[in-house]
């Protein structure tokens, strides 16, 4: 516990330094007057479009599960997700401690946590096959339309191959029943450590979940590709109104390449991405022809939206009995 506590800590403290620095950047004068330009009605519909897609993520899982053969109703399947959400949030984004907090909360529905796992991990999967479809033509927009040294430019787009690739060989393993993670695991000899040696036989159970849904529900997996684009729809619209929050009109590319830069930042392992998302959004709006200082505002707007979430999975899951100290530590049984 005093290793993961330390890790927590000190990766907050990194992100509260890269948060100054960035401020530090910032012209107060134009933070104030962009600041000035909140408007109410836009910032409720922006919740409004949040709550609604946070929900349609939830029918989501709820149609991965139904094909597993569990039928569990939609606000309980709701306050694990936003459960599993707040824990991911507060944590750096290498522990991802939230997506088996899910499954452990599944298990007070007769589902194994072999099961419930699986479903979290092919819900990620629609989220993060998208999105690195969608990322790959907005880093192909940048790199010809932008100013980007060719040092970045090698770097972004090797990132966006490796993250292609697995992606690819994680559905291929799932098709032809061959496996993903059992794969990392013989090739990195992790089977040798004894205390990691029954975990292997329960990534086997999960694969073959994961391999039986990809490859038996395919009116489950095309339903699960037409939600997955509806998402990405709304999420469109989420950040071409949160532009608007604070008065000023992104073009459809710049709401394409900030929501990127969003969902680049929170792959760095740095609780909620404190520091990261402010200063890849001020980079990027910059960047496009917007103000930094406008980058920074939206990026403050995210972090309320998600920190509501986070308080609110908190609530969940003290409501659900559980020990958050002990979720944080990994000590809660699974």
């Amino acid at each position: 516990m005093k290793k993961k506590t330390a890790l927590i800590v000190s990766t907050s403290i990194l992100g509260l330094i890269i948060f100054i620095l960035v401020l530090n950047f910032m012209d107060f004068k134009i933070l104030f007057d962009n600041f000035k330009e909140f408007s109410i009605f836009p910032f409720l519909a922006y919740l409004l479009v949040s709550i609604l897609m946070m929900i349609t993520g939830v029918y989501r899982w709820k149609v991965i599960l139904k094909a597993h053969g569990f039928r569990i109703r939609f606000w309980r399947l709701f306050s694990y997700k936003i459960a599993g959400f707040s824990l991911c949030y507060i944590t750096p984004g290498a522990l991802v401690g939230g997506e088996a907090l899910r499954a452990y909360l599944l298990k007070r529905n007769d589902v194994k946590f072999t099961e419930g796992i699986s479903s979290v991990i092919i819900d990620k999967f629609f989220d993060l096959s998208i999105a690195a479809l969608l990322t790959s033509v907005g880093i192909i927009i940048a790199i010809s339309f932008f100013n980007i040294s060719s040092y970045y430019k090698a770097v972004i787009l090797l990132v966006t191959v490796a993250w292609v690739v697995m992606l690819s060989f994680f559905l291929y393993g799932s098709l032809t029943k061959k496996g993903f993670f059992r794969h990392i695991f013989r090739f990195l000899h992790i089977y040798r450590i004894k205390s990691l040696g029954k975990l292997e036989e329960k990534v086997e159970e999960t694969e073959k979940h994961i391999s039986h849904f990809f490859r038996r529900h395919k009116r489950a997996f095309r339903r699960c590709v037409v939600i997955s684009l509806i998402l990405w729809l709304l999420m469109f619209v989420e950040y071409k109104i949160a532009t608007a929050v604070f008065g000023y009109n992104a073009s459809l590319v710049a709401v394409f390449l900030i929501i990127c830069m969003v969902g680049f930042s929170y792959t760095f392992p740095v609780p909620g991405a404190l520091g990261v998302l402010e200063a890849t959004q001020a980079s990027i709006h910059s960047l496009v022809g917007l103000k930094a200082a406008q980058g920074f505002l939206l990026s403050l707007l995210v972090r309320a939206r998600d920190i509501f979430w986070t308080i609110l999975g908190i609530i969940f899951i003290y409501y659900h009995g559980i020990s958050l100290a002990k979720q944080l530590s990994g000590n809660e049984k699974k």
